[in-house]
């Protein structure tokens, strides 16, 4: 029975499985394998160091919770969002600053000071 690994947010991670088979990072689209019939798989979700796992999703319900039992074709969707920081920016006397945010799949912070 093929399990079939997809990604979503806007965060980065790692899914592995046990028994083992799954190894896929979230710049892969999706990964997949084939696990035994009657087998029961646990997904284990690891978040890159700037952001968080949030849940698991897809068709079936057993995604939920991380662990599966392979009956039938099964598809789960990883979710991991960015790490948000707050940033707080003060001049002294005569400077301004301007704080621009970038927010594209690697997001930036733009600080640019003035006198």
């Amino acid at each position: 029975m093929n399990l079939t690994i997809n990604f979503g947010g806007t965060g980065h991670g790692h899914v592995t499985t046990d028994p083992s088979g799954i190894d896929c990072d979230s710049n892969q689209a999706n990964c997949s394998y084939s696990f035994n019939t009657a087998t029961w798989i646990n997904l284990i979700p690891t978040a890159a160091a700037d952001s968080k796992f949030t849940g698991w999703g897809g068709l079936q319900s057993d995604c939920d919770n991380g662990e599966l039992f392979m009956s039938g074709l099964r598809s789960c969707t990883a979710n991991f969002e960015l790490l948000r920081f707050p940033l707080t920016v003060t001049t002294v006397g005569q400077g301004k600053a301007r704080v621009g945010w970038v927010e594209e799949r690697n997001p930036a912070i733009i600080i640019t000071i003035t006198r």
